[in-house]
């Protein structure tokens, strides 16, 4: 019974605490429903395609979302799990992840494979910001 308890209380922590970095993070998890509205709107959208078994996936999901934080209003941070929305990641061809995708108005603009560091996505942010890509 104790042990009961105690996996109870963990899994109140974990799930808790996880319900609650969704609900302060600036990373918008992204669908079916809403992928093709989000990548055409009026902000460019840095899109991570993830899936909770990469490591290196999950290790870049903290970098950025920290980052997104700085960039409110001007890019907007998404994030895609390619175990759920398999046609999305096939129509996009990403055939590794982590991989980040640039789209502006709708259209693909550039795109980095593999973990980035905090500075590498604060740097591509800034150049979106700066209007490198139109």
């Amino acid at each position: 019974m104790k042990n009961t308890m105690h996996i109870l209380t963990f899994l109140l922590l974990c799930f808790g605490t996880q319900s609650l970095n969704a609900k302060s993070s600036t990373v918008l998890d992204l669908t079916q429903q809403n992928f093709i509205q989000t990548i055409h709107g009026k902000q460019p959208v840095l899109v991570k395609f993830w899936a909770p078994w990469c490591r290196p996936c999950r290790e870049m999901s903290p970098r950025f979302a920290h980052v997104s934080k700085s960039f409110v209003g001007k890019v907007l941070f998404a994030e895609l799990n390619v175990d759920q929305q398999k046609q999305i990641a096939g129509n996009y061809r990403v055939h590794s992840i982590p991989t980040t995708i640039l789209f502006i108005n709708g259209e693909e603009m550039d795109r980095l494979r593999g973990g980035l560091s905090r500075e590498q996505i604060a740097y591509w942010a800034s150049e979106i910001v700066k209007g490198r890509y139109k």
